[in-house]
């Protein structure tokens, strides 16, 4: 499966996103401000899709992403991928992921 290794990922539920830039690093921002730069330690394409994981001196962040067409609510648009985003263990978040030029 080919996908691109440069993503965005926006969660449907909250208000966190994160940016896949390549195979060094993973921006996230978040709720109130929240900035994180992570540098990347995995970054593979999997059966599904892609799966990446970042650490910073906060912890790990994981992301799935898998070419199914995700629809934000209400919008009229699909973005291209579905996409899971887990911080630090918690519960995944939910989201759409399209690739950045």
């Amino acid at each position: 499966m080919d996908l691109p290794d440069r993503f965005r990922v926006s969660t449907v539920d909250s208000a966190w996103s994160a940016r896949i830039e390549g195979s060094a690093q993973v921006v996230l921002d978040g709720p109130g401000g929240q900035h994180r730069v992570l540098r990347v330690e995995m970054h593979e394409a999997v059966f599904d899709g892609r799966y990446v994981q970042a650490r910073d001196a906060q912890g790990m962040v994981e992301i799935r992403v898998t070419p199914r067409l995700c629809r934000q609510d209400g919008s009229a648009t699909a973005d291209p991928y579905t996409a899971r985003l887990t911080i630090e263990g918690s519960a995944p978040l939910m989201g759409c992921g399209q690739p950045l030029q």
